[in-house]
């Protein structure tokens, strides 16, 4: 199984990136992913693909992204 670091995962590139990464799930695991301030796909990401890492590129993304994980119980670190 090969690991996988998304750069620009909430993008049209990144969200194609993930759909081959659903299709292709005995061959990939999602190790990290990163978005410009987009929270909110990260967590729907976090939920789907259980990655060990996230990161954003504002502390107030990052800030709403680590609460939104711990309310979900969502274990991921935030950078």
């Amino acid at each position: 199984m090969r690991t996988v670091t998304l750069l620009g995962a909430t993008g049209s590139i990144g969200r194609s990136a993930q759909d081959v990464l659903r299709r292709h799930q005995d061959k990939f695991h999602l190790h990290g992913a990163c978005a410009g301030s987009n929270h909110e796909a990260l967590l729907d990401l976090a939920r789907e693909f259980r990655p060990e890492r996230l990161a954003v590129c504002d502390k107030e993304s990052a800030r709403l992204l680590r609460e939104a994980l711990s309310r979900e119980k969502l274990s991921c670190e935030v950078l």
